[in-house]
């Protein structure tokens, strides 16, 4: 024996007043939940006029471009040279320095550095394991060494040791 077909405007009525509605109605549909004010929808946020902000689809101004700085440039040295345990203050003399900037002596940093303009900076010295000339350089905001312009020398910083020394 055959079923009857399903009358096709009981199929396309999806209303949950219909009890002869073939999905189930324990789901909620989006649009429902979106008028229903009764419940909370914190839970689930449809993208609506309530949650969109029309500033974020305008385009955007670039962001305003690093000023470039000009390089800086070690000029000399005051004093040239210094102990092995460090703790002596190093003047650097030179152009285009700024706060921020860090001095290094061979592979160590200076304990302080202090910015006095753009041509003095004044270092603390690292104590260094062992006596002998090394470079000094400047380090930038980036954290990256300055290089050296070309023909410019680098500057050279020479440990002495005074352990064996008699006062």
């Amino acid at each position: 024996m055959l079923e009857p077909e399903p009358d096709f405007e009981s199929m396309l009525n999806f209303s949950p007043q219909s009890s002869a509605s073939p999905l189930p109605q324990d789901f909620a549909s989006p649009t429902s939940d979106m008028l229903d004010t009764s419940t909370n929808t914190s839970a689930w946020s449809p993208i609506g006029p309530q949650h969109m902000n029309p500033a974020q689809f305008l385009p955007q101004p670039p962001l305003p471009a690093q000023p470039i700085r000009p390089r800086p440039g070690i000029s000399r040295l005051v004093p040239a040279e210094g102990p092995t345990h460090g703790g002596v203050e190093v003047t650097i003399l030179g152009e285009n320095f700024h706060p921020g900037m860090v001095c290094m002596f061979g592979a160590f940093p200076a304990v302080t550095v202090q910015s006095y303009g753009p041509t003095t900076l004044v270092c603390l010295l690292p104590p260094n394991p062992n006596p002998g000339p090394v470079h000094v350089q400047v380090v930038g905001d980036d954290g990256r060494p300055v290089q050296l312009a070309p023909g410019q020398q680098p500057a050279v910083f020479t440990y002495n040791d005074t352990t064996d020394r008699k006062l």
